[in-house]
């Protein structure tokens, strides 16, 4: 799997859990936006897939999630890393 690949599978699993977050507690897109320190307008960017994900949001979004969501979504990323050749579950 080339590079290009790569980065695509980690940002979809990414906006997965920002989704997830989204979605599941109820907070609002503003203050979800707030807490990455971003604005509502490249947050929504960033649930649609048209803005790739900065190391620091990267960072708030596994402080955002529940521990074993944390857990699932680490797996998933590291598979994506460390297996090129296959694809990511």
């Amino acid at each position: 799997m080339n590079k290009s690949k790569r980065k695509t599978q980690m940002n979809t699993c990414l906006r997965n859990a920002l989704n997830t977050i989204y979605y599941s507690s109820g907070i609002t897109q503003e203050k979800l936006a707030e807490k990455l320190g971003i604005s509502p307008r490249a947050c929504s960017a960033l649930q649609n897939g048209k803005y790739g994900f900065s190391a620091f949001s990267v960072v708030v979004l596994f402080s955002l999630l529940p521990v074993p969501e944390r857990i699932l979504l680490l797996n998933k990323l590291c598979a994506i890393i460390l297996n090129p050749d296959e694809e990511a579950a």
